[in-house]
């Protein structure tokens, strides 16, 4: 056959050629079933992806289910089950490089009193009056370990596939629990649906009733009322995000529903801290999304007022249990312990040994394996970590804290740039949530915190990358311009 008809690109000769060529032939059937084989693994891969997250929110919200009606399963094991699933997600899915280079970024020079604060807690281990080695590792795990898990999520998220099924997953755990809480809040305080959970011992943790309205601070899916408290202040806030900013109509549906539902319920624990708490966020969230000025800052006023209004009408038992609680004699006191997050107050107001007793002394299942704390017992947060770790290692996890809040006002400037204003509010709005809780000594406002912070580490991975690619483009797009110009001032000249 001559040359020139070999490269005439004629389709019926070129199907001739191919027939005739059985290498040629057997390369593209072999590339073709190899993007089948690929396009399968990915399948599989993103169903694992999903599978896991799945498991994982279901193993921080619905734990007291299990400790309230499987009760020849250990408590225990329901209380460990989130951490063995994120575990495994530190295995099974490698970081991306791309997540581990923006957290670095993110986190800069606060990385140094992270490391510090790891070590110190390590050798805080073998402290003298350290009591078991297990006590040690369980304190070390409430510390740390969660410390790991936005970067797992954000790498896990990172499929649009995943990632829309993560909505579906929180929609649905937030439709369950609400779900729950209806049905707590409609029975009477000593029904056996509002029994708390079981300890160890055996014993029913029953529910405690509001004066005045005779209803039950419901826990809902929780093991106790402060479980269920977290879940409404992290969650509504997370979700209206997600749904505002979300492209697809059906999703964006389905997220903003679960948001209006977690809202419904959030006076039902009688907790005062999430009504009001929930109110700034919703007002730092639409403050950073440019508040009236953007269509993501109008967004959420509406959003916010919506969920004001079915927060405040939805279950007026609910929010009368509320007010009631805040004409308790208690109110002021717990406002006063809020300056305990500023460590010159907290220094001052609590009794610790300077080098502490020991990483986990403090943790509640000290108490069951019958270690002595030495006459050194607390309720708040920062007493507890200056008796475990003294000084220095309060210190350390202080400033490791703040390396949180910092990184997430860096990851709001890189989404608001992007024009992602919704999440650049959420990321504020989570910044601002930092020294709230319990990081340590309260596990489920600790994993549903850092859940949040991973799904904002994942739009900020995507919002950098796309202003680096901007960035990248702008040069040549600019040549092109001046080119083009130059073109027409010269067709200007010669004509």
């Amino acid at each position: 056959m001559p040359p020139s008809t070999i490269n005439s690109g004629d389709p019926t000769e070129m199907a001739t050629i191919n027939h005739a060529l059985p290498g040629r032939s057997f390369a593209h059937h072999t590339q073709a079933a190899s993007r089948r084989l690929s396009s399968k693994l990915q399948a599989r891969q993103n169903t694992l992806r999903a599978a896991w997250f799945g498991i994982l929110i279901a193993s921080i919200c619905l734990e007291g289910l299990g400790r309230r009606y499987l009760h020849v399963v250990p408590p225990a094991v329901f209380y460990f089950t989130k951490d063995v699933v994120l575990l495994f997600g530190l295995v099974a899915f490698s970081i991306r490089p791309e997540i581990k280079m923006i957290t670095r970024k993110l986190y800069g020079v606060a990385l140094f009193p992270l490391g510090l604060g790891i070590v110190w807690t390590v050798l805080e281990c073998f402290n003298p009056e350290q009591g078991s080695i297990l006590l040690a590792i369980v304190g070390l795990r409430a510390y740390w370990l969660w410390w790991f898990a936005p970067l797992v999520i954000a790498n896990v998220l990172q499929v649009n596939e995943v990632r829309r099924a993560a909505v579906y997953i929180l929609a649905f755990t937030a439709a369950t629990v609400c779900a729950f809480a209806v049905i707590q809040f409609g029975s009477p305080p000593e029904a056996e649906v509002n029994n708390y959970s079981i300890t160890v011992e055996g014993d029913v943790v029953q529910a405690v009733g509001i004066e005045g309205t005779g209803r039950a601070r419901v826990a809902s899916t929780f093991s106790f009322i402060s479980g269920f408290a977290d879940f409404t202040i992290i969650m509504p806030a997370l979700l209206m995000t997600i749904g505002l900013g979300e492209p697809n109509k059906k999703v964006r549906f389905v997220a903003l529903g679960a948001t209006t539902l977690t809202a419904a319920v959030l006076p039902m624990s009688g907790s005062r801290a999430p009504v009001f708490v929930g109110a700034c966020l919703v007002i730092i969230i639409a403050w950073r999304a440019g508040f009236l000025f953007t269509k993501a800052g109008r967004r959420l006023i509406l959003g916010g007022l919506i969920l004001v209004a079915t927060t405040l009408t939805a279950f007026p038992e609910a929010m009368e249990g509320v007010l009631n609680r805040l004409e308790s004699s208690d109110s002021q006191s717990r406002f006063d312990d809020t300056w305990n997050i500023l460590p010159p107050v907290a220094l001052q107001s609590y009794t610790y040994p300077w080098m502490g007793i020991g990483t986990g002394m403090q943790q509640n299942v000290r108490v069951q394996l019958g270690i002595s704390s030495y006459q050194y017992n607390a309720e708040s947060e920062p007493a507890k970590q200056l008796i475990e770790l003294g000084i220095p290692g309060y210190m350390l996890y202080w400033f490791a804290r703040l390396g949180i809040c910092v990184a997430l006002i860096k990851a709001s400037r890189i989404l608001r740039r992007d024009g992602r204003g919704a999440v650049a509010g959420a990321a504020m709005g989570i910044a601002a949530l930092t020294f709230f809780g319990n990081l340590t000594f309260d596990h489920i406002w600790q994993a549903l915190f850092f859940v949040a912070v991973g799904y904002i580490l994942l739009e900020t991975n995507a919002a950098y990358r796309s202003l680096m690619s901007r960035n990248r483009s702008e040069p040549v797009q600019r040549f092109t311009r001046r080119a083009a110009k130059g073109q027409e001032e010269a067709g200007a000249l010669s004509g």
